[in-house]
């Protein structure tokens, strides 16, 4: 009947693969304190992370209703919503996330999957194309960190490691100065005259490219 015992094994047991003992001591717990709401939190974490979002829907629900709109419980009663096939009480606590935390794409996300589910095109859209202006910046944040890295490989004497760090540079950044540094690594560094060709033309096609785009 110690609750805080229970509350320390419910976190624990998940760790060594245990998290439907840790569940069977969490509803233990909450017949000796149903009024206790981090019990149901514990609970719906684990039931969320074992993919039963209906089970922690109910949980999370009872916890909004006490008036604790914490953004994560809302946020997973949207999905828990959405994944029971009810995408406009999904899209009602998905906004109510959504509002807390405008940079969080999972949340729209789901929103854009509620809409589609609904046939809104429009809200689809709209959605969707936030997710692009959320996740866009770091996208080119991490464009520019493959960059640095390959910079450092090549410094570093390992060629063929900042040749392909400067490709996945290029999944982000579409710049076609990246073939320019490929070519000098093949042409400089490895001596290997055909492979730089490749890249020098490259670079040249998606210069003449660029322009005729603009």
């Amino acid at each position: 009947k110690n609750i805080n015992a229970i509350k320390n094994l419910s976190f624990l047991y998940p760790y060594v693969k245990k998290a439907d003992t840790a569940l069977l001591l969490l509803n233990r717990a909450i017949k000796i304190d149903p009024e206790d709401n981090d019990l149901y939190a514990r609970r719906a974490t684990i039931n969320f992370s074992k993919n039963y979002t209906k089970r922690a829907l109910d949980d999370y629900l009872k916890i909004l209703a006490s008036g604790d709109t914490n953004q994560l419980y809302l946020k997973r009663s949207g999905i828990g919503y959405y994944n029971n096939f009810e995408p406009v009480k999904a899209i009602k606590y998905l906004k109510l996330a959504s509002i807390r935390d405008t940079t969080d794409y999972e949340t729209l996300f789901f929103l854009a999957r509620s809409y589609e589910k609904l046939k809104d095109n429009k809200m689809t859209i709209l959605y969707y194309r936030k997710i692009i202006s959320v996740l866009e910046p770091l996208s080119i944040q991490l464009g520019n960190a493959y960059l640095m890295l390959a910079d450092s490989y090549k410094k570093d004497g390992l060629f063929n490691t900042a040749i392909q760090t400067y490709e996945r540079s290029q999944d982000f950044n579409k710049d076609p100065v990246l073939n320019l540094y490929i070519a000098n690594v093949y042409d400089e560094k490895l001596n290997d005259a055909p492979e730089a060709l490749v890249y020098y033309k490259r670079f040249i096609e998606r210069i003449r490219s660029n322009e005729l785009m603009t």
